[in-house]
């Protein structure tokens, strides 16, 4: 008897059994039969049957109306002087970022569960306002949308594979609002990941993780689009962005579902630190 994947309310077959494009499907199919409660309070609505959360617990926790700080245009860090320090420490090699949420202890919990559980709903809720704060960039023409290399889950580690990414949602979201074509010119060459590391060493592991692939180098036209889950220091969305500027890239925009605020001082050091790289 094959084990079953537990996804919170019920139970799903394994990842050996399910392409992560049947995932969609499966959730819709489920929850037809079973309505999905709240992942955080219990509590069963219209909202949480769409995006696992009930309507109390997204308008408790809600950040999308709450943009009140002066924020740079560029990165949008918040701005305390005329200058952004980010900016102006380092070589940042992207356009623009645009964010659809700031990093809060409960989005904090919202990520986890998805990465951690595979509850699959609230990468959909992670995605809310994303046709609003796209719309600057609907006039551009992008060629192409690059989603943030990933560790790849080796088959001998003990380590399962998700049965989807933290983005897919995101990715197939963002190509209805933007339909240009999904590349991946950018491989990761490390199997470390950047969670858990300190502010110094992602910028070291960055620089060191990624490489553009043989068939893409040099040949790189035009804007690019980079879409990432979490943006904290920036230091591999960056890295990112300066490999495909170096290959050929005109441009390079960056959208982020969770963007994290307020680490300035500690950013600022190593930012101080590193601005040689």
């Amino acid at each position: 008897m094959k084990k079953a994947r537990k996804i919170p309310g019920f139970f799903v077959p394994s990842k050996r059994f399910i392409e992560p494009q049947s995932v969609v499907k499966l959730w819709k199919f489920l929850d037809y039969f079973l309505p999905v409660s709240c992942e955080f309070c219990g509590r069963y609505d219209f909202f949480s049957s769409k995006i696992g959360i009930c309507k109390s617990c997204h308008l408790e926790n809600s950040t999308f109306l709450i943009r009140t700080q002066n924020l740079c245009k560029v990165c949008k860090e918040v701005q305390t002087t005329k200058e952004c320090f980010y900016c102006s420490s380092r070589n940042v090699f992207f356009e623009e970022l645009k964010f659809l949420q700031r990093r809060t202890p409960f989005l904090a919990k919202v990520i986890n569960r998805i990465k951690l559980q595979s509850v699959y709903l609230l990468s959909i809720y992670l995605c809310l306002g994303m046709k609003k704060e796209l719309k600057p960039w609907k006039s551009l023409n992008f060629s192409g949308i690059i989603l943030m290399p990933s560790t790849k889950t080796k088959w001998y580690s003990g380590n399962k594979r998700r049965p989807f990414e933290s983005c897919d949602f995101a990715l197939k979201r963002l190509q209805r609002i933007l339909p240009f074509p999904l590349l991946h010119p950018i491989e990761k060459i490390s199997d470390e990941k950047q969670a858990g590391k300190s502010f110094v060493d992602r910028f070291i592991h960055a620089r060191l993780a990624f490489r553009i692939k043989e068939e893409y180098k040099g040949k790189l036209r035009g804007n690019y689009l980079l879409i990432d889950d979490v943006f904290t220091t920036g230091a591999s969305a960056n890295e990112l962005a300066r490999i495909l500027i170096q290959n050929g890239a005109d441009s390079v925009r960056i959208l982020t579902l969770i963007r994290t605020e307020g680490k300035g001082d500690e950013i600022e050091k190593t930012l101080q630190m590193f601005s040689y790289l």
